[in-house]
């Protein structure tokens, strides 16, 4: 009995001391709760030019001030396949959109430097491109590669441009700027129908209109079911984009020129869009392929079908649908005002063009051929209607003396007005005249732009405002590597006259050299 009463004894006296050299040892500290006020789910910051500004409202539990230097800040962008990139580095975050088009976890990291606590709130990044409207420019940088560009156009806000709209498209240097496009928001033009097109002396290639992102794969090799070593490039397109909208003039049918001289069609509510075989032959031999010169005639208002030009027997042809898988030629009446088969007059087609012009009842808009002859030294103006099968002859006007004097026959650009009858072209001297070939009125003489600088674009609006005659006209000045694009206004009566509209409509500065332009339609 003594015995136990011991060892209780002993083992009370063990347990206070062990109790009491236990509180000696340890430090205790509350832990330090934060709250981060407020995140929202996600934001959105256009690529470039957009600056994304976060002011979180951080409380900390014990009260100290979040902006004290021993709390480290770490704004974070994730990607999934292991992209990280620190944007920020303070508790207010001001950053310029430097990253690809893409979506991104935003994640924050708060470190408190005094007790190794470790703070985590995540969100979600939008970085996007507003390039659903505005004008696409597509020329050459000071280094002689493609530049693509967009003036893009939101409705209530200034014009802003994007310098370098492919940026982040992953495509290699290209070289040979020759146009750019949005194939248009038609309603049967759905899904992988629906692209923007890149097409250069170097390759042609698709673009994501969401991601602006692209491929050396992206080509028209996507759309072929025997693919082409190397991919063949887009020579024309057709029908192009009609109104703001992004509306066309055909719902399905879609017409391409390739790079080797072939036409093709397809109707993309039926197969999608799929180029099988070329369309430029005749109906009784349908592998045997006649060159296509690289001008597609149609009316842009409504497609029905295309009207191209043969460059070895030298004649038009018509494809009258997409559906077809060949091409009928034409037939010609004596009483026309010209032939669709030039081989017995010698005349050749230099250049083409569709415009809005309605003279003649031709409501969805008259076609322009330029035709040379060297053996008879002239050279005339067609004017036709595409639309229709056949398609219908409006006039020919042989071009006056002084007009080809003037360096018509061989001008490096020319565009054909739609609502009077004049045509201004640019000499290979750089020299801008306005020729006027109305029958009993034909003159030609030169327009002042106020600039001496080349030229390196000419071309009427069809597509953004195409009930007006606005022309644009880009050029380059060497000294300073930049390009300046004006739009002016045409006037309706008297001598022709080009108006530039005020200093909103003229765009320099940060511009490429200019070789082509089109309108990027909202979807």
């Amino acid at each position: 009995m003594k015995t136990n009463t011991l060892f209780i004894l002993f083992i009370t006296v063990f347990l206070a001391s062990c109790r009491n050299e236990d509180l000696g040892n340890y430090d205790y500290h509350e832990i330090i709760e934060m709250t981060i006020d407020p995140l929202a789910d996600s934001y959105s910051v256009m690529m470039d030019i957009g600056i994304l500004e976060i002011t979180p409202r951080v409380t900390l539990s014990d009260g100290s001030d979040p902006d004290n230097p021993r709390f480290e800040y770490f704004w974070i962008t994730d990607k999934s396949l292991g992209r990280h990139d620190t944007i920020g580095r303070s508790r207010v975050l001001h950053w310029q959109a430097m990253l690809p088009i893409d979506a991104y976890d935003l994640r924050l990291r708060v470190f408190d430097r005094e007790t190794g606590l470790l703070w985590k709130h995540e969100t979600k990044l939008n970085v996007t491109s507003y390039h659903g409207r505005g004008i696409l420019l597509i020329g050459e940088n000071g280094q002689g590669n493609v530049r693509v560009q967009l003036l893009g156009m939101i409705q209530g806000q200034d014009t802003v441009l994007y310098p370098d709209l492919f940026a982040y498209s992953d495509l290699p240097d290209l070289t040979g700027p020759i146009d750019v496009f949005h194939t248009g928001n038609s309603s049967t033009t759905m899904g992988d129908t629906r692209r923007i097109w890149l097409t250069t002396a170097s390759g042609s290639y698709w673009i994501d209109r969401y991601t602006l992102r692209s491929s050396i794969n992206n080509t028209l090799n996507t759309y072929m079911p025997t693919p082409r070593v190397p991919p063949l490039g887009i020579v024309a397109l057709a029908p192009r984009i009609k109104q703001a909208n992004g509306d066309t003039g055909a719902n399905g049918q879609r017409f391409i020129i390739t790079s080797d001289g072939n036409l093709y069609g397809c109707y993309i509510g039926i197969y999608g869009s799929l180029y099988e075989f070329p369309v430029n032959c005749l109906a009784n031999d349908l592998f045997t392929y006649f060159p296509v010169a690289p001008y597609l005639f149609y009316s842009l208002n409504s497609m029905n079908g295309v009207v191209w030009y043969d460059t070895l027997d030298e004649r038009f042809m018509l494809v009258s649908s997409a559906l077809n898988a060949y091409s009928i030629a034409l037939v010609d009446n004596p009483a026309d005002p010209f032939p669709w088969n030039q081989a017995g007059t010698g005349r050749t087609l230099v250049y083409g063009e569709n415009t809005r012009d309605t003279e003649g009842s031709s409501p969805n808009g008259n076609s322009f051929a330029i035709m040379h002859s060297d053996l008879a030294d002239s050279t005339y103006i067609y004017k036709f209607y595409a639309n229709g099968n056949p398609p219908k002859k409006r006039a020919c006007y042989p071009v006056i003396a002084s007009a080809r004097a003037a360096g018509f026959d061989d001008a490096r650009f020319y565009a054909f007005a739609s609502n009077r009858p004049v045509v201004f072209f640019v000499t290979a001297d750089n020299h801008l005249y306005c020729y006027d070939y109305n029958p009993g009125s034909e003159s030609v003489y030169p327009v002042d732009t106020g600039t001496s600088d080349p030229i390196t674009m000419l071309k009427f609006d069809r597509e953004m405002e195409p009930t007006s005659d606005f022309l644009y006209i880009a050029t380059y000045n060497a000294a300073t590597a930049g390009g300046t694009l004006t739009k002016y206004a045409l006037n309706t009566m008297g001598q022709a006259t080009l108006s530039p509209l005020p200093d909103y409509a003229k765009w320099a500065g940060q511009l490429a050299k200019i070789v082509n332009m089109s309108w990027r339609g909202s979807e």
